[in-house]
């Protein structure tokens, strides 16, 4: 008898050769036991399970449909899935890292006038908040998305935000009032390379900005520090 992660597989392969898009329906409970050569009750069950895991969503009363890319859900299994410790959140950030740097030189060139103001806005306000020694994860997400916005490519747009859904679903106030002007500086000293027009300068800065991250995970590491930090990063 097939384990329900391999009809999971069976269904979700389905799903791709029809081609379904977002929001479309999916064939009926019988059209699929039928494809699948597999009981009523057997689809029911992998409809369920896709279901929790925001593959599909379902209504009272009507069809599911399929369900679009949510960063949300993305995050959620990252955290089910991966223990929430120094090593877990270093690889993490290793590859968000990995990400975010090769993306740049070309996301660089997308950067316009109006965009580069409101990045500006962005760590005006890091720096404001740094300031009354209040951290600010909303602002760092919305200006690392934004410097990525221009690439219109929507997987990395979810990807990333999968990474910050665990980053902040996850954290506590232990980041210290004396590391917040800091990182509001690195931000802006981004923000300082871009309006010079040095994408070598610009990819410099965001490497700096990571490195400093990566050194305070690892500080964290050694003062064997309990609960879940709060990365502003």
């Amino acid at each position: 008898m097939a384990s329900l992660e391999d009809q999971q597989d069976r269904m979700v392969r389905l799903l791709r050769y029809m081609a379904l898009q977002p929001g479309d329906p999916l064939p009926t409970e019988p059209q699929l036991a039928q494809k699948l050569n597999m009981s009523r009750q057997s689809v029911r069950e992998v409809l369920c399970a896709l279901q929790a895991l925001g593959f599909i969503e379902g209504r009272q009363g009507a069809r599911r449909r399929m369900r679009g890319f949510d960063p949300a859900v993305f995050g959620k299994h990252i955290g089910l899935t991966l223990p929430y410790d120094q090593d877990s959140l270093l690889e993490i950030l290793e590859m968000r890292q990995a990400l975010e740097t090769q993306f740049f030189p070309a996301a660089f060139q997308t950067i316009s006038a109006r965009r580069l103001k409101q990045l500006r806005g962005l760590t005006d306000a890091m720096r404001a908040l740094a300031l009354e020694g209040k951290t600010f994860l909303d602002e760092d997400e919305q200006f690392h998305a934004m410097l990525y916005d221009g690439l219109e490519n929507r997987t990395l747009t979810g990807i990333l935000g999968g990474f910050w859904h665990f980053f902040k679903t996850g954290s506590s106030t232990i980041t210290t009032g004396k590391d917040l002007p800091h990182t509001a500086a690195l931000h802006a000293a981004i923000v300082d390379a871009i309006e010079t027009g040095d994408p070598q300068l610009a990819a410099h800065r965001l490497d700096i900005h990571f490195f400093d991250v990566r050194n305070r995970l690892a500080h964290l590491a050694e003062q064997d520090i309990k609960g879940r930090p709060a990365l502003v990063s």
